[in-house]
């Protein structure tokens, strides 16, 4: 089973492109492929990467939270 990330528009991508090398089963979705563009509410992205069975991959941990209690 691999692991399945959703990243949102403000994650550096030098997290994604150091994380691969060591473990190329893991499935980042880019912000770009999953068509979020800059300023697409934390929500959003969380309730996507739900959607798809992801975690989401975000810089703003005390944001993701909020929303992600927002969802429950």
């Amino acid at each position: 089973m691999s692991i399945r990330f959703q990243a949102d528009n403000d994650l550096n991508a030098r997290i994604i492109d150091a994380t691969l090398p060591l473990n190329p089963e893991i499935d980042f979705n880019t912000a770009a492929s999953a068509g979020f563009h800059t300023g697409v509410p934390d929500l959003e992205v969380l309730v996507a990467a739900a959607e798809e069975g992801a975690d989401p991959g975000q810089s703003r941990s005390a944001y993701t939270s909020v929303a992600f209690r927002q969802l429950h």
